[in-house]
């Protein structure tokens, strides 16, 4: 019911997929799917996120995102949904912290809690597997956070507070 606008960043091109046209986004900083602002893209403590999917290769950074609300601004962090990617290093940087203990391909989510502390951190069972067309899903109830690739459950987290609102944009690619 509501229209929310996306820009999509010259890399960014439309091909056929799953269900007509399907964006692709390839390895480049512009590669994405840009929403301003909106009060409606604010998670309330039940929420959904999902698409599909079909990666042909795992990112050389840490990790992929999928969709975000996140920017370098501590104030706009929210969430993260995304995919662990190839190559992992600890080195200083945005994500490296998040992806420890999570393995390539797998999924990931990422929030930060209204409540002061740090970033809740949580990823998925099962290999996403390349050239495939995958159905992926994060779920929270307000106590538990599920995975979900192909409508099956890929890992059940109990978890604590709400995602944190912010005035970062929504993020796809």
């Amino acid at each position: 019911p509501h229209r929310l606008d996306a820009v999509a960043g010259e890399d960014t091109r439309t091909t056929f997929g799953r269900f007509r046209n399907a964006r692709v986004f390839g390895a480049s900083v512009n590669s994405f799917l840009r929403v301003p602002y909106s009060p409606l893209l604010d998670l309330g403590p039940t929420f959904t996120i999902e698409c599909w999917l079909a990666p042909n290769a795992y990112s050389t950074y840490e990790n992929m995102t999928i969709a975000a609300r996140w920017s370098p601004v501590t104030d706009d962090h929210s969430w993260i949904f995304a995919f662990v990617g190839a190559r992992i290093s600890y080195q200083e940087g945005w994500h490296q912290a998040f992806v420890r203990g999570a393995q390539v391909g797998h999924l990931l989510f990422v929030f930060q809690p209204q409540e002061a502390g740090a970033p809740l951190v949580y990823s998925s069972q099962s290999l996403i597997e390349l050239g495939r067309w995958t159905h992926v899903a994060v779920t929270c109830d307000g106590d538990v956070v599920r995975f979900w690739v192909n409508g099956s459950p890929d890992g059940v987290f109990a978890t604590s507070g709400h995602v944190r609102p912010s005035r970062a944009p929504l993020i796809v690619g």
